[in-house]
């Protein structure tokens, strides 16, 4: 680091922040841009300072590019490695655990959830649709439906998670809510057994 606390690159090519080390072809899970290949780093002149960039590559959007200054703590804060396929199953081993509180109040709830979304916190995203999916199973039994606003809130937490799991997991996007849903609900299963069992004893 510099003297100055901001990340500098190394000799191995990479850039420290940290205890985290991001280099040229890892894989990176960026704001809500989603999953991103590093595929360079190189120096722009802007406002005449050289300044070092990551050059991201959106793995599900072709065409884009995103550069990350490599001494923004705050951007790079938003650029975190990708989770392994056990570290989701250690994930959604804890879904019975996630839950977002669901808010009446509309713009409230709105403010809310918003927050979840900007922070990109995957438990706290997985807790976010497990709440919105199961009241819109609550309002379609009476007849109603879901307000947009919630659906779209919705549709983005699922997208921001989708894109990570997907890559990871290697199942198509519009598979990821069923197989969560379906995982919860063996989990919910076995820890009423369990507490059955316990009660029995």
């Amino acid at each position: 680091m510099h003297p100055d606390g901001s990340a500098r690159p190394s000799s191995a090519g990479f850039v420290e922040r940290g205890i985290e080390m991001f280099q040229v072809n890892d894989t990176v899970k960026y704001g809500t841009t989603g999953v991103c290949r590093i595929v360079d780093m190189t120096v722009r002149s802007i406002s005449g300072k050289e300044m070092l960039y990551y050059v991201l590559k959106p793995v599900h959007q072709d065409g884009a590019t995103v550069y990350v200054p490599a001494r923004n703590e705050k951007l790079l804060s938003k650029m975190q490695r990708i989770l392994s396929k056990q570290e989701i199953d250690a994930l959604i081993e804890e879904m019975p655990g996630c839950g977002i509180a669901w808010i009446d109040q509309e713009k409230t709830r709105q403010e809310t959830y918003k927050k979840v979304l900007d922070g990109g916190d995957r438990k706290e995203l997985i807790g976010l649709i497990r709440t919105l999916y199961q009241k819109r199973q609550e309002l379609s039994a009476e007849g109603k439906k879901l307000r947009a606003a919630d659906e779209h809130l919705m549709k983005d937490a699922e997208e921001l998670l989708y894109d990570e799991f997907s890559t990871v997991l290697g199942l198509k996007p519009d598979a990821i809510v069923p197989y969560l849903m379906d995982r919860l609900a063996k989990q919910e299963q076995v820890s009423g057994l369990e507490k059955k069992e316990e009660m029995n004893k």
